[in-house]
């Protein structure tokens, strides 16, 4: 791990100029190949010394074949492929306008906002086909109660 660290730390300056984006844990290459497991992450765009439309989010996700038994997993298409993982999520997210210093509504511009949800998820997996499904529901809120 100590090894990585310096290309860890290169790569971040290299991309220091980028925008920041949500986390998509759903993805076929941020896959982790075990059924259960806990991820926690968080994203900011403060290396880039700009806030711009998407600005923070923290992720707390974890999966659990017993999950399967969540009442929200029912709610989610499910094509029963040869794997199958189960999880729940919850996320907060904050946006900001292009100018920080004004304080009046920016008309065309992102307000200054916060969202907080829940959400449900599986992963179904056809190892034969290799093909993978995703499907998600997301409950949520928008505004001061999201923090």
């Amino acid at each position: 791990m100590l090894k990585r660290l310096p290309l860890i730390v290169i790569c971040s300056l290299l991309l220091a100029d980028s925008q920041a984006q949500e986390l998509d844990n759903t993805t076929s290459f941020k896959n982790i190949n075990r059924d259960t497991y806990l991820r926690f992450s968080i994203d900011n765009d403060y290396f880039s010394a700009r806030d711009q439309q998407y600005t923070e989010g923290v992720n707390l996700e974890v999966c659990n074949p017993a999950l399967k038994k969540n009442p929200l997993t029912w709610l989610l298409i499910n094509p029963h492929y040869s794997v199958t993982r189960y999880g729940l999520g919850i996320e907060q997210a904050g946006y900001t306008p292009d100018d920080l210093d004004n304080r009046e509504i920016q008309k065309r511009d992102r307000p200054y906002a916060g969202t907080l949800f829940l959400r449900s998820f599986l992963m179904a997996t056809d190892t034969f086909r290799k093909q993978r499904w995703t499907s998600i529901l997301s409950t949520g809120v928008i505004g001061d109660i999201a923090m």
